[in-house]
């Protein structure tokens, strides 16, 4: 059963009780959209997907692009702006770049195998 869950205050919410590495309905798939409206980052933890699989998963949401991001602005990056996701082995995280910005947090690589998909959705509005 799709549950979804606030994370903070500032942005972002889990969702519970989808598998992305199987088709999703039209329900599940506005309620997972209405979401990331809401919330603009989105952790959907524990995910066993493919890089093709999240391709379909994100062209759901329009046509994709390679995005380059800009300088991160002092404003933008006041802690009382600043939402940090302890990262879950398997964990699939989707933001809004329009109003988020992403920081990787560092990592050793001798310890932690990190394996990280990219896809951005083109356009400027909202889908």
């Amino acid at each position: 059963m799709l549950a979804i869950r606030a994370l903070s205050d500032v942005m972002g919410a889990e969702v519970l009780g989808v598998d992305l590495s199987l088709p999703m309905d039209n329900n599940h798939f506005e309620r997972i959209l209405e979401a990331f409206h809401r919330h603009l980052l989105l952790v959907f933890p524990g995910q066993r997907i493919d890089e093709a699989q999240q391709v379909v998963f994100s062209r759901r949401f329009g046509e994709l692009q390679v995005h380059v991001l800009g300088r991160l602005m002092a404003h933008a990056t006041q802690e009382r702006f600043v939402f940090r996701h302890p990262l879950g082995t398997r964990d699939v995280v989707m933001w809004d770049n329009r109003c988020t910005m992403h920081c990787a947090t560092r990592y050793d690589p001798g310890a932690e195998r990190r394996v990280i998909y990219r896809t951005v959705v083109r356009g400027d509005v909202p889908v």
